[in-house]
């Protein structure tokens, strides 16, 4: 093999593992990439929203192959309720960069802003769901009261919605919290009191989906109506049963969504009371039972006399 030869296949091999290398680079930092949600503001404006980043500069782009120089960099915006995010004017397909100071940590990624988005309309909706129409919860304990074998009483509390709303002709519709209804309840609770973030809008997104979702299933002759304007929990549930209620006004312009469980109970004071008086009531004292115990004191009393006379009787005839 000539020199010319060998020098040409090193070569080769040095570009071919210089090429790997960068290739694998180049898929790490995708796969390591920030995440992002958008959603449409009231002025048609796309906004991101970045995971994990406080603070950023972001640049815009038609095409993916923008180099660094003609990338215009702009910093970050605060959306008015204290997160920093990027300002999207443009329409269709961008492909979107973002820093965090120096760090790379979004590259050309492409954002089709023509597709239906979720709103900022969208994110106040889920923000008030269970609030739309006022309820209050009552408890209120089963008929039923079971007692383990420590002689520990057991009832379960079930919750009543009070609607408190104005006006009268409510309905509504209750379910088990499974499938969907699960899936529902769960989302609500995992909402963060604070929606306008990457982790809150992410969950926002997700809960609208399927509480939309269920909404189309619901069937109008499915509707009850809410006697007294309140709503009672099943008394046939289990420790823990969690449960859905879907709650309409009289025209139906106002539908809300509200979610209840059940919690057992322990009471062992009153169980203590309760076996103090079982022990001491083994042998049962009643009615009869009194006057039983009085017809033997006098029957003693009489003997006594009747022993007492005749002893004097007896000392009077010795006489």
């Amino acid at each position: 093999m000539s020199k010319r030869i060998l020098k040409s296949s090193l070569l080769a091999l040095v570009i071919a593992i210089i090429s790997m290398i960068l290739l694998k680079i180049n898929v790490l930092a995708v796969e390591g990439e920030a995440n992002i949600e958008v959603i449409k503001n009231e002025n048609g404006e796309s906004v991101v929203y970045v995971e994990g980043v406080s603070n950023f500069s972001y640049a815009i782009s038609t095409t993916p192959s923008a180099t660094e120089m003609e990338l215009d960099y702009i910093k970050s915006t605060n959306d008015g309720a204290g997160t920093e995010v990027a300002i999207i004017k443009e329409t269709g397909t961008v492909y979107l960069w973002i820093k965090e100071g120096e760090n790379q940590i979004i590259t050309s990624k492409e954002i089709n802003l023509d597709e239906e988005a979720f709103t900022t309309s969208d994110l106040n909706g889920v923000g008030e769901v269970t609030q739309k129409i006022v309820t209050t919860v009552e408890e209120k304990s089963s008929e039923e009261t079971t007692v383990d074998e420590a002689g520990v009483s057991k009832n379960l509390t079930l919750s009543a919605l009070k609607i408190e709303s104005e006006g009268e002709g409510y309905t509504y519709q209750i379910f088990s919290a499974e499938n969907e209804y699960g899936t529902l309840m769960e989302l609500a609770e995992n909402l963060p009191e604070k929606l306008n973030t990457y982790e809150g809008i992410k969950i926002a997104k997700q809960f609208n989906s399927v509480y939309l979702s269920i909404l189309s299933t619901l069937k109008s002759e499915n509707w009850i109506l809410a006697e007294n304007k309140i709503i009672n929990q099943p008394n046939d549930v289990e420790n823990g049963a969690k449960h859905v209620v879907f709650i309409k006004n009289s025209d139906g312009s106002v539908i809300d969504v509200q979610f209840l469980t059940s919690e057992e109970n322990k009471d062992e004071k009153y169980e203590k009371e309760k076996i103090v008086v079982q022990e001491t009531s083994k042998l049962p004292i009643t009615g009869e039972s009194l006057g039983l115990i009085i017809a033997f004191a006098v029957v003693v009393v009489l003997m006594v006399i009747v022993f007492v006379k005749m002893k004097k009787s007896k000392t009077e005839v010795d006489k």
